[in-house]
Order: structure tokens, then sequence, then C-alpha cells
């Protein structure tokens, strides 16, 4: 998809959404306060399969990541030294992530903390800066994700993909969580594998193809999902892992072995 399509992709569909909603065409209006339960029906079933096509256009099936060319926005420069300051060294050049619309991230490794940081800054209208801490369980079993952003959080979680949200957080508050986390997971028996440089960008693409399959195998239940979390601003995955119910589910189904419960 071309990036200036993709940047007002949301405003030619919303538009039109809106004037459905609000003015109808004459043969609805024609029927009356009906029309406006036949409108919103309508909007709603187009919104859902926008957003079902939209979430399957930024999970591609192998998601292309190209070096940049010139150097990666200025505003990210500050967080990079944060990430340094904590023990996180490059995990390879800044990179184009070839999703819908692109984005710019710059990837870090912690290999004592076998951990992964990602900066990442979108390419939409207006652009959006995130980070975020990433552990992966052994035998690729998933993994645990911590950012401060609560919309990183909008998709329903497959098996084993655990993420804590911590609103508002700075980088070395959702790191020191992270930590903690990863810690609780160990004595529970879910240790998180060793992670590198090298591995980066194999366990990034991986990562997102796990979340495409989760997607798909329930489009529209996760288009709805996202569209409420988004409109809510909330998600099950607010706060520590160990407070959260539904990490609680998600670690007794690992514990179990896949098809049983």
């Amino acid at each position: 998809m071309p990036k200036a399509i993709a940047k007002f992709l949301p405003i030619v569909i919303g538009v039109p959404l809106g004037i459905l909603i609000v003015a109808p065409p004459a043969w609805l209006r024609a029927l009356g306060p009906v029309a406006y339960l036949v409108t919103g029906s309508l909007a709603f079933v187009a919104l859902v399969a926008f957003v079902a096509v939209l979430i399957s256009a930024n999970l591609p099936a192998e998601v292309r990541l190209t070096p940049l060319a010139v150097p990666p926005p200025a505003e990210l420069a500050a967080l990079a030294q944060r990430y340094a300051a904590l023990g996180f060294v490059p995990a390879g050049p800044p990179m184009e992530v070839g999703i819908s619309p692109p984005g710019v991230m710059v990837p870090f490794v912690h290999e004592r903390e076998r951990s992964y940081g990602t900066i990442f800054r979108t390419n939409t209208l207006p652009a959006k800066v995130a980070f975020d801490v990433v552990s992966l369980l052994e035998g690729d079993q998933g993994g645990l994700t911590s950012s401060a952003e609560v919309a990183g959080a909008t998709l329903l979680a497959g098996r084993g993909d655990l993420r804590q949200v911590i609103p508002g957080a700075s980088i070395e508050e959702v790191f020191e969580r992270h930590r903690a986390a990863v810690a609780w997971l160990r004595s529970r028996g879910l240790p998180c594998r060793p992670v590198s440089a090298v591995s980066f960008e194999r366990d990034f693409k991986d990562a997102l193809a796990d979340q495409r399959t989760s997607f798909l195998a329930n489009p529209l239940k996760g288009a709805i999902v996202a569209i409420w979390r988004s409109a809510t601003r909330t998600t099950p995955h607010l706060g520590p892992l160990e407070q959260q119910k539904l990490a609680a589910r998600q670690i007794a189904a690992l514990a179990r072995p896949p098809g049983q419960g």
C-alpha cells in the first residue's frame, strides 16, 4: 500500500461512514427513525470490516525490515540514550518496518537480562512514538512485552502472548517492571531464553507472524475487541503481570499441553 494512501486511509474511510450516519441517503430517510438503525448497523459492519483489513495489513506474513538510508528522526535520539544507560546495546541499524503505514524502529538488546527493546515511530499524521521491552519464553511458548502505551495492547492475546502495560511510565520504570515480571515467570517454571543482536530480526518477524496467525483465527472478533479497547482506552493487560487475572489464565494454559483444556 503506497505510503501516502496509508497515511490518509483512516480519514478516507471514516468521513463517508460519518456522513452515512448523520445524513443518510433519501431512500433511507424515507424509512423514518428506522433509517438511523439501518445506517448505524451498516456503518458498524463497514467499520469492523475495515479495521479487520487494516490490522491484517499491519501483520504481514513476512514483514520487511529495511535499514534506513537516512538518520532516524532526531526525537528518537534521547530515548536511545536512555536505553543505553540501562545497559542495552543496538541490535541492528534503525529500520523501516514494512507494515501499513510503515514506521521507523530502533532495536536494542540486553543479553544479560535476556531482553530486547525497541523504539517505534509511526509514519502517520500525527506521528506517534512508543517503546517497549520484550523477552521470549524458552521452548517457543510465547513471550512477555512490557510497555507504557495502552494502544499497544488492543489486539487479542494469543496463547503465551503475555503483556503488561504501565500507562505513562518511563523507559526506566517499564524496564524495572519487566525485570520483575521475568523473575516472577522464572519462579513459576517459565524462564526466558537468551537473546542477541543476531537473533533480533528473526525473532521480531516470528513474533509478528504469530500475532497474524492468532488474529486471522477470528478476525471479526479481533477487530471488534480492538475497536472496543481503542474507544474505551483500556485493556486487560494493565498493571504488573502477577496481578492480572488474564495473565493467571494464560500461565495456567501454558502449564497444560497444547490442545488440552
